[in-house]
């Protein structure tokens, strides 16, 4: 049987080279600026600083995630504010360089705004608190999966979960993901394998194995549940920046969900925001 491994997993390892060419690219570009402007002056030493620290902060996180994302890319691109900002800072008589300080300086800007817009769109579709009924059913997101062990996100979605089940035993769990890349079970096998070790009964648990992107993930558990369970509170649990398009796919079923979002690791966290709003902006420019 052929294994398909989820789209977003592929979408990754296809944008990659990409990720890390944006990285490099925008590092020489900076390095570039911040020596072309160089004096010993205050505002171009703060400029250096706050640079500086910047890269630092995307390598770590760069380094310290297996899933490099393409949400790197804007982080890449925004860091280039303060070397831009030396240029302007710092008198220069290049009108060619004064104007690509500008234009990066823009655009750096325009992109904080930009994910500083969604962050907040994003975040009001779970601001409000909604009780979770005591029969209720949860479908759980799939997310990485390494050697068949979940990821640090997966896990905080996982713990979430445990939580509820605990706390009301009667509530069901549809667990969805499909199959991985890089190991023999699924993400749902997986999920399940982690709450089972946990004490949460098989009872509680419904499998769903074959979704590969969100879309998927609630078509396919809607399709597993029985009519009496869809009459019951249907609920989505996902990382917290997941749950804008998670309750939109519900919607285009029309089916009303109530959010439970998962907290989010902090390495990695704001390439995870970011790479969520560049793919809310594809599908909408897709018209998906």
């Amino acid at each position: 049987m052929e294994r398909t491994s989820s789209t977003l997993e592929a979408t990754e390892q296809l944008l990659r080279p990409l990720v890390l060419s944006a990285g490099i690219i925008c590092t020489a570009l900076g390095v570039t600026l911040l020596i072309s402007s160089f004096q010993v002056a205050v505002p171009w030493l703060t400029c250096f600083a706050l640079w500086a620290a910047l890269i630092c902060s995307n390598a770590i996180c760069a380094s310290t995630n297996v899933r490099l994302s393409v949400g790197l890319v804007p982080v890449f691109l925004a860091s280039l504010a303060p070397a831009a900002l030396a240029c302007l800072v710092v008198p220069s008589t290049s009108a060619i360089k004064t104007a690509l300080a500008t234009v990066l300086l823009v655009s750096s800007m325009a992109i904080v705004c930009l994910f500083i817009f969604w962050f907040v769109r994003i975040r009001q579709t779970y601001a409000r608190h909604i009780p979770v009924a005591d029969d209720a059913v949860v479908m759980v997101l799939g997310g990485a999966v390494r050697a068949d062990e979940p990821s640090p996100t997966l896990v905080c979605r996982l713990n979430t979960a445990l939580e509820l089940a605990r706390e009301h035993p009667q509530r069901t769990f549809v667990l969805t993901g499909g199959p991985t890349s890089t190991g023999e079970l699924t993400e749902a096998e997986v999920m399940a394998a982690y709450l089972l070790r946990c004490g949460i009964s098989q009872d509680q648990l419904v499998l769903e194995t074959k979704a590969r992107n969100t879309r998927e993930n609630i078509e396919c558990s809607l399709a597993l549940l029985a009519d009496d369970e869809r009459k019951r509170q249907l609920c989505v649990l996902t990382s917290s920046y997941h749950l804008y398009r998670a309750l939109g796919e519900g919607a285009k079923l029309g089916v009303r969900m109530v959010p439970i979002p998962a907290p989010v690791p902090p390495t990695g966290k704001l390439q995870q925001w970011c790479r969520e709003v560049l793919t809310i902006l594809y599908e909408s420019a897709r018209g998906v």
